[in-house]
């Protein structure tokens, strides 16, 4: 075995020996080295001078560089587990790991040399150990205080910037109902966008304010309903004949559409809306029908199973699929990113309609994805 393998082999043989130990005989190991005395086990003994001579004896950088990379590894798993079970942003998720971390493996690293110089002052090891110096753990603690108060100035950084991003338009609505409810679709940085200013009452009675992105109201019908200035001004022209909303703001392929108590209105791209009176808007693809288009995927099967609907789809060949779902009432819409061609929606309402939508994508190099329009198709709840 080459000169370096063998060096490395024996170092790592090392590391596992001491580990091997176990808890109880490092602990017993440790507070005989404070009483000036050696292990009566001459095989326990021989392992802790040989660990104790080699961690004495590596150089200072590479105790410092062993405990930044150890505290990495805990960082990371850390920070995806909060992630996860959280449901942590990235920024808070990393900065509360290295809160936890850092402070630990400086204390680590200080310990461990602090374990080996007690063993080696009870028995030197047969090769002397570098005498290296002892701002080590100073070192240490430095870097640990420093990370940790980045990552102080990280997660306030945040937080200012999510309370900016959601409280940072000039005013907020002055409806009560409408204020609550712009702020649980995230404000200034959600589907509502900004408030303009301009209140009043619809022409069903209830308040409504105009945002940077249409007009909001809260329905009885519906709740939370957000229209276009062109589909609201439709809808209140015509509110005798059309009634309240009974869903939001829809898409069948290219037409945009909107159903009511007594009718419904529909947009195609280059044409005003239009108001329909009689019947709601009848979608063109429906789950497990016949496809009516060979350029976007298509949906072969859903099947409802209480707060669960599976789902899946035929299509060639694709890098990802984005598959958002949303109820007939429902302003924000959930997205994921799919491999396969099945996904399994949780949660959901089993009395709900829901409008799904599948979009197939290829990705291409530090560029943007090329994806097909997006199938959408209606789910009825099960009769």
């Amino acid at each position: 075995m080459p000169a370096p393998e063998r060096r490395l082999a024996e170092i790592a043989g090392t590391q596992i020996a001491w580990w091997q130990l176990g808890f109880r005989q490092r602990r017993e190991v440790v507070r005989l080295a404070a009483a000036g005395r050696a292990h009566p086990d001459p095989g326990v003994w021989s392992d802790a001078r040989l660990w104790a001579g080699q961690m004495l004896d590596s150089p200072w950088w590479w105790r410092i560089a062993r405990a930044i990379v150890i505290s990495g590894f805990g960082v990371g798993g850390v920070a995806a587990t909060a992630s996860v079970a959280v449901e942590f942003q990235a920024d808070y998720a990393i900065s509360t790991a290295v809160l936890t971390i850092a402070p630990l493996a400086a204390l680590w690293a200080s310990r461990q040399t602090s374990t080996a110089r007690l063993i080696i002052r009870v028995e030197p090891a047969e090769a002397n150990p570098r005498a290296n110096p002892r701002w080590v753990p100073i070192v240490l603690l430095l870097l640990a205080f420093v990370a940790m108060t980045t990552s102080v100035a990280v997660i306030v950084h945040t937080a200012r910037a999510n309370h900016e991003a959601v409280f940072g338009c000039p005013s907020v609505p002055k409806d009560a109902r409408i204020r609550e409810s712009w702020i649980r679709h995230e404000g200034k940085s959600g589907r509502l966008g900004c408030p303009t200013g301009q209140t009043g009452l619809t022409a069903g009675g209830q308040a409504y304010e105009q945002t940077t992105t249409g007009f909001f109201t809260i329905t009885a019908t519906v709740g939370d309903f957000l229209a276009p200035p062109d589909f609201f001004a439709v809808w209140q022209a015509n509110w005798q004949t059309l009634g309240e909303p009974t869903s939001t703001i829809l898409a069948d392929r290219d037409v945009h559409y909107v159903n009511f108590e007594r009718g419904h209105i529909s947009k195609t791209a280059d044409t005003p809306p239009v108001a329909v009176p009689g019947n709601g808007f009848q979608p063109t693809q429906v789950a497990g029908g016949p496809c009516s288009g060979y350029d976007r995927p298509c949906l072969v099967r859903a099947e409802r199973d209480g707060t669960k609907i599976h789902l899946a789809w035929h299509w060639a060949i694709a890098d990802a699929y984005n598959v958002s779902w949303q109820t007939l009432s429902q302003i924000d819409v959930p997205s994921v990113e799919v491999a396969g061609n099945e996904y399994t929606i949780d949660d959901a309402d089993p009395a709900a309609a829901y409008i799904v939508n599948v979009q197939a994508c290829d990705k291409r190099f530090l560029r943007r994805s090329i994806c097909t329009p997006a199938a959408p198709y209606v789910l009825t709840p099960p009769k």
